[in-house]
């Protein structure tokens, strides 16, 4: 039996689960709200692990992603005076590492439009060309949710209202969604677990070194304080400050955008290397975002018939580097067990989370980057001289050391329900 289903967010999560969807024997209505007017263009630059991967070529959409990867060839240490100390190439996906740059890299930006192209492509196939069963609206998002005995009302930002079989709330890691059934509080969102971290990354133009450059480049300070240059993208460099949270960067992103760049300047203004050049080119971007590192935690994904996906759900935090991932493993799932389950949707809600939880627990260890050895400046001098003696022997990767990298184990589950790709 189809259902009217609502995706609230058209980010990386909503038109995964649209692509998985629209692929189900049952034929649902689907509709994806969007709460900007257009396709946010900004974001950072992400990767596919693991699973990530399959998971596209069995959408069909590897090749279009492949087409809008980012070649960065390897990691590398740096110190303050530029002075390369060790370098880690590139992970292969789907090869069991999980290191922190990976085969397949993509801005986010590109990876939701080949996303949302690929879902409409093939609801036009799956649908025909003349169907309204999956349509995308910009502008407009849930703002009240009221649980029908097997259903929901949903108020919409422009004053409409309608009911749908199910409510998905794609709208990542400050979800109105989840903030509207699982707090007391809207503007109080305990489900939140900050990590101790603060973030801002920004876009800024290549040098001519950079122009030839596929490096990611890091250099450290006691502290911890990363400074990190991804100079792979043909068209700029992607800047990211990375320290742990002072009194003055706690809540930064409620201050007004010069405010947050003073802030950040004053944290890494004498901080060596290219700092300056960074910090100049930071007072003038127009698409800096700051934010401080947190992970998202619910006791359960769904409740009644909204429920959680992405972000929204188990956001595992950027120092993972697994956000990606986790949503396509998870939209997935979802629609996978939406399909087996049929006219149960309670059923396939818990099975949802008991056969994805797992996965989801293990995505959340964070790398140990609150070591003592990391604190003082001779404790990263001697992480910078074991890093370089890993990399001229070639020991492993990074992430065998900071990643804790174990085999992985939870396989993905099969679901002959969905006509998926070989």
């Amino acid at each position: 039996m189809p259902l009217k289903i609502l995706i609230n967010g058209a980010g990386i999560a909503g038109p995964a689960l649209a692509n998985f969807l629209v692929r189900s024997k049952q034929g649902h209505d689907i509709t994806i709200v969007e709460r900007a007017s257009k396709f946010r263009t900004g974001g950072t630059q992400l990767d596919l692990k693991l699973h990530g991967a399959p998971l596209m070529k069995m959408l069909g959409l590897i090749d279009a992603a492949r087409a809008r990867s980012i070649h960065e060839t390897a990691l590398t240490f740096v110190d303050t005076k530029g002075r390369e100390w060790a370098r880690f190439n590139v992970n292969g996906a789907g090869n069991g590492g999980s290191g922190v740059t990976s085969e397949y890299e993509i801005m986010r930006a590109d990876l939701v439009e080949v996303l949302y192209e690929g879902s409409k492509a093939i609801a036009e196939k799956t649908l025909g060309k003349e169907s309204q069963k999956m349509r995308y609206l910009f502008g407009k998002y849930a703002t009240e949710l009221t649980q029908l005995r097997s259903g929901v009302s949903v108020v919409f930002s422009d004053g409409s209202s309608e009911e749908y079989d199910l409510v998905v709330g794609a709208d990542g890691q400050n979800s109105l969604t989840r903030r509207m059934l699982w707090q007391a509080k809207k503007d109080d969102d305990s489900t939140l677990r900050h990590t101790g971290y603060s973030v801002a990354y920004f876009h800024m133009p290549k040098t001519e070194e950079e122009s030839n450059s596929t490096l990611f480049k890091n250099c450290l300070l006691p502290g911890l304080k990363i400074m990190s240059l991804r100079c792979a993208h043909k068209d700029f460099t992607q800047a990211m400050l990375t320290v742990s949270t002072t009194e003055e960067l706690k809540g930064v992103e409620k201050q007004p955008v010069e405010k947050q760049k003073d802030i950040w300047e004053k944290v890494y203004k004498d901080f060596g290397w290219d700092s300056k050049r960074v910090l100049a080119e930071m007072r003038t971007t127009d698409d800096f975002y700051t934010t401080s590192v947190a992970q998202v935690k619910v006791d359960t994904w769904s409740k009644g018939r909204v429920v959680l996906l992405g972000d929204a759900a188990y956001c595992p935090s950027l120092l993972t580097g697994l956000g990606a991932t986790t949503s396509l493993v998870g939209a997935y799932v979802l629609a996978g067990e939406l399909a087996r389950h049929g006219d149960n949707v309670d059923a396939a809600l818990k099975s949802y989370e008991a056969v994805l939880r797992p996965y989801i627990e293990k995505s959340h260890q964070l790398p140990p980057l609150d070591l003592a050895i990391f604190r003082s400046k001779l404790g990263l001098n001697m992480s910078y001289f074991a890093l370089a003696l890993m990399s001229k022997l070639k020991i492993g990767s990074l992430a065998n050391l900071l990643m804790r990298e174990e085999k992985e184990t939870w396989q993905l589950p099969q679901y002959p329900e969905l006509e998926l790709e070989e």
